[in-house]
């Protein structure tokens, strides 16, 4: 079985729950789950920056802080560079198109732009997906952490229960993320 379907497999089959209600090692989980994650960086046409870069170094170690506890390690498997001002600043539906840029089949693609349309930070292609975009401005917070979530077909714990994602009950970071974004 190759990578990307051992994956599918881990995620889409409820025995294999990567987000359980405890640490991984507390459950006797002995091997860690790696996911390579690609890094795109829009820039402006003519190949300059239209935004400071953050450190992917940083991006990554903060995922893994995130996912560690569950015995995931994400791994920095590159960055390129989108030269098309076209894409600094999306608007609804547009990410689809920047997501068949350069998008790689043996990693989760991590877009970097400068804007999302409205008060949109980041947004998952679908749950589960391999793409993700995230505004450069809020690529270092949980953001990161929480759109990389869907892709690993994460959903809020309150979807398809009464809670609406703007109440005070919180079962989960996914949950949490969501409230505090609408605050």
């Amino acid at each position: 079985m190759d990578f990307w379907s051992t994956l599918w497999d881990t995620f889409t089959n409820p025995s294999n729950n990567i987000y359980p209600d405890e640490p991984a090692n507390a459950r006797g989980a002995s091997s860690l789950l790696c996911i390579d994650v690609f890094f795109h960086i829009v820039r402006n046409t003519n190949g300059t920056d239209a935004f400071l870069p953050p450190n992917l170094d940083d991006v990554v170690s903060n995922l893994n802080e995130f996912y560690s506890p569950h015995n995931i390690v994400i791994n920095n498997l590159g960055s390129d560079f989108i030269d098309d001002t076209n894409f600094l600043t999306l608007f609804n539906g547009e990410q689809d198109a920047l997501f068949d840029r350069n998008q790689r089949t043996d990693a989760i693609n991590f877009y970097i732009t400068n804007s999302l349309w409205g008060t949109v930070v980041g947004v998952a292609d679908d749950i589960p997906s391999t793409s993700l975009v995230i505004r450069e401005d809020w690529v270092l917070t949980s953001i990161s952490a929480h759109e990389f979530g869907h892709c690993l077909n994460l959903y809020h714990t309150f979807q398809g229960s009464s809670f609406a994602p703007n109440t005070t009950c919180a079962e989960a970071i996914m949950d949490l993320i969501a409230i505090l974004v609408e605050i």
